[in-house]
């Protein structure tokens, strides 16, 4: 092989799926295709188009077919970037070699990690402007370099989700370890100045994911909370009571997240009646 030739070693890798998620995003960007796509994305392997250095291409042209090695930094190679139509340096990352080829763009390539990649690359903000993964294609999309950069750091919560992310945790605690079996058929109520329930119901089933408050009154808060969601629980279902409901708080009764409480009737525009089925929160507890 004459050392000016490219150098191509490949793994072989499967990104049908993220292929599949960006053209998703490119028909709609919806908040769960980006949500989806960023998750892929940051599970990948990608090949990225480099230019190495003599000594490395010397150092593969003496090894053995099939050796496989891990480089030292430096790595002995530059990222081969592009530059678009503004000036700014873009690093090329494609989904398979026969994308990158598609595309038009011969080069040495290697296969990444994407955390690995973004390892690298720390520090690298003021030498790239983006990351681009399979341009030139209709299914490319860009991203500044920070946000490549960012998708592994752990935002740091603030003071109010701490708090109430320890609320939480103390109402999981409290349905855990105090909840009561019904003696009997009861019912509950709910009210709120909008119809929720039914808003958030898939298919006439509501399932709370947090803790959900329920009263064993109906008449509270009428004048500003028109929308009234009457709830019964069959005998042996599970409960947390607080006692008697107050004019401050008249939310006395804590249903577990996961509840599944399916619609059963609309009595008329304000009022709908709902059966809490599986408490899956509770499976295994005698």
């Amino acid at each position: 092989m004459n050392e000016s030739q490219d150098i191509e070693e490949t793994t072989k890798v499967d990104n049908s799926r993220l292929e599949e998620l960006l053209q998703l995003f490119k028909d709609d960007p919806s908040p769960q295709n980006v949500q989806e796509l960023g998750e892929e994305i940051k599970s990948s392997q990608l090949y990225l188009p480099v230019v190495y250095s003599q000594s490395m291409i010397e150092d593969i042209l003496s090894g053995d077919v099939g050796e496989v090695r891990e480089f030292k930094e430096p790595a002995g190679f530059d990222i081969n970037f592009l530059t678009n139509n503004r000036g700014e340096k873009a690093i090329p990352l494609f989904t398979s070699d026969r994308i990158m080829e598609e595309a038009g763009l011969r080069s040495s390539v290697i296969v990444m990690h994407v955390e690995d990649l973004v390892d690298s690359l720390q520090g690298t903000e003021n030498t790239y402007q983006l990351v681009t993964i399979n341009p030139m294609t209709e299914t490319g999309i860009d991203m500044p370099i920070l946000t490549f950069l960012n998708m592994f750091k752990k935002r740091e919560m603030s003071e109010e989700e701490k708090r109430f992310l320890e609320s939480m945790n103390r109402m999981l605690e409290v349905l855990e370890n105090h909840s009561i079996a019904l003696e009997e058929k009861t019912a509950f109520f709910n009210r709120g100045p909008q119809d929720f329930m039914k808003e958030v119901a898939v298919d006439g089933v509501f399932v709370p994911n947090i803790p959900f408050s329920v009263s064993t009154i109906k008449e509270f808060e009428e004048d500003v909370s028109p929308y009234l969601n009457i709830i019964l629980m069959d005998e042996g279902k599970r409960i947390v009571y607080f006692g008697e409901p107050t004019e401050e708080n008249p939310f006395n009764v804590l249903l577990a997240p996961g509840c599944e409480i399916e619609m059963v009737e609309e009595v008329d525009e304000f009022t709908t009646v709902w059966k809490c089925g599986n408490q899956p929160f509770y499976d295994g507890m005698k």
